[in-house]
């Protein structure tokens, strides 16, 4: 599977990379870099965070370009010094004297990334992506102008050479010199398949004809709007745009054309600095496919809240990331619980890297943070949701100093009969994925839409061991299950109950829950009887 490749101007955007304003920013020379005026730091700062938002909450995946650019102010403009194809990214060289040097900062972040490095740009050669328009995935607009210029165009037709894609050469016009940023994207932004934001003053005639031959309709940008950029709009899907605010003429036209807009506000980091919405972001992947990971936008990492002496260990499930477990963690951090959740092996990445790892890794990864909470916390309980709670209960079984376990729908033993799970083995080294048809169906969950199949066997094999050692378990045991959960055996919980030799078992059935109890309508229903377990296990343990 492959997670890259951006050869549209308007498919949905899945992830992009953008750079925060630093010091380097903050410290730009107007006259040097030919900026209206000196950038306030802080506020330049609010205003990229909030412009972020607005992608996250469209379910766009952010990465942040963190490599070190000492002294490259305009380096928050991400889009310029790369372009992102099919094969890979090709690394263009910047025609602005002052941002050169932004190219190997790029291509290091990229290979951090696991974008592999298609072509470089070279000797005399330069071009910025501000400059390389996609009309469509087979057609690439170069502008050449100061910032692009013809030996560029040959190494760009070289590098996509064998790919069918058509480039096509639009000259731009001197307008204010050289030391101005005029790029081809300054005076067109493509926001649908067939509509065009553009400048036509300055708009290529040739290019203009071309459009109009495939049947583009346009929103024309007013020559006050064309000074706040109005023409500068990222489409984040067709139709779907982000442009700077005060642009109303422009706003109100692309509505008039079935457009969404939303706006960001960019005094410092777009007015002040010449770039706009597209300037700050550098497309990943645009697909009409889902992301390999749904809900990317949801913080899904490790996470480690300090707060009393007693720790509470959660885990996620197969396939999910800690977005699982975070709402019902910030609820007992809250209430006074040290709570810690690490992203298990092969989880939060791509789908066959669960395809690589076994339930050992799983283990450990938990042992680990098990042992972490132990030596900071006097009592800790550990619980989990699905595969998570299956991890619980084994690391209640190896320890018996955990005060108690918490397990939300525990996949000890799936909702499969028994020649599915012949068919499951027997397709496996064949088939790395089935699809997951529930997959992106809740709004918290987060995870790969799809089950690596050598990963549901893990699972499998870990549910039978897992079920061979509760006579071990003797520690308070809290289960919770959802009526309508399909995942699970529906006697998952009395298999637990009927096997451990805890004093004390309780189990709840949430009626209106699914597998995902614990994102699921009653949370706090669920919240409620956990922090009642606590207090009584805690009393037991004296």
């Amino acid at each position: 599977m492959k997670y890259y490749g951006s050869q549209s101007m308007v498919a949905p955007l899945k992830h992009v990379l953008v750079r925060r304003p630093d010091t380097a920013f903050a410290a730009a020379d107007p006259a040097a870099w030919h900026y209206s005026g000196v950038p306030d730091f802080a506020a330049a700062q609010q205003e990229h965070d909030a412009f972020v938002q607005i992608l996250r909450q469209a379910g766009v995946r952010i990465s942040y370009h963190t490599a070190p650019l000492p002294d490259h102010a305009d380096a928050i403009f991400v889009h310029d010094p790369v372009l992102i194809t099919e094969q890979g990214a090709v690394i263009l060289k910047m025609g602005k004297a002052l941002r050169q040097g932004e190219e190997a900062a790029m291509a290091a972040q990229l290979e951090a990334l696991d974008i592999p490095i298609h072509y470089v740009l070279h000797d005399d050669a330069c071009a910025e992506g501000g400059d390389l328009l996609w009309i469509d995935e087979k057609t690439l607009a170069v502008g050449q102008g100061f910032r692009t210029n013809a030996a560029a165009f040959h190494q760009l037709q070289e590098a996509l050479h064998g790919t069918d894609v058509e480039l096509i050469a639009a000259q731009l016009p001197y307008y204010q010199g050289p030391d101005a940023c005029l790029h081809l994207m300054s005076v067109i932004s493509i926001v649908a398949d067939d509509l065009a934001v553009i400048y036509p003053p300055l708009l290529p005639v040739p290019l203009y004809q071309l459009l109009q031959e495939r049947g583009f309709q346009f929103v024309e940008v007013p020559e006050a709007e064309f000074a706040t950029m109005g023409t500068n709009v990222l489409a984040i899907a067709p139709r779907q745009c982000v442009m700077l605010e005060n642009n109303p003429i422009t706003q109100a036209t692309l509505e008039a054309a079935g457009c969404q807009v939303w706006t960001y506000k960019g005094d410092e980091i777009s007015l002040k600095a010449e770039g706009g919405a597209t300037c700050l972001t550098r497309p990943l992947l645009r697909t009409e496919y889902p992301f390999p990971i749904v809900n990317p936008h949801l913080p899904g990492d490790t996470f480690f809240w300090e707060a009393g002496p007693v720790g509470v260990l959660l885990l996620h499930g197969l396939t999910a990331t800690t977005a699982e477990v975070r709402p019902l963690a910030h609820l007992l951090h809250e209430k006074g619980y040290t709570v810690s959740g690490p992203l298990l092996p092969g989880h939060g990445t791509l789908p066959e890297d669960l395809n690589r790892v076994t339930w050992q890794d799983w283990l450990w990864e938990a042992e680990k943070t098990y042992q972490h909470l132990a030596t900071i916390c006097e009592h800790v309980f550990v619980g989990g949701e699905s595969t998570g709670a299956v991890i619980a209960l084994y690391l209640a079984s190896q320890h018996p100093e955990i005060a108690g376990v918490l397990n939300y729908a525990p996949a000890i033993q799936l909702a499969l009969p028994t020649p599915d799970i012949i068919r499951l083995y027997a397709a496996a080294p064949f088939l790395e994925f089935i699809p997951k048809p529930q997959a992106g169906g809740h709004s918290r969950w987060q995870g790969y839409p799809v089950n690596p199949l050598k990963g549901v066997i893990e699972l499998i094999r870990l549910g039978r061991e897992v079920r061979r050692r509760l006579p071990l378990i003797e520690q308070p045991l809290l289960i919770v299950q959802g009526r309508h959960d399909a995942t699970i055996d529906p006697q998952s919980g009395e298999i637990i109950l009927e096997g451990a030799n805890s004093n004390i078992k309780e189990l709840y059935w949430m009626e209106n829950s699914t597998h995902v109890v614990i994102i699921d309508d009653e949370l706090d229903e669920i919240t409620k009887l956990t922090n009642q377990f606590l207090q009584k296990a805690l009393e037991t343990n004296g």
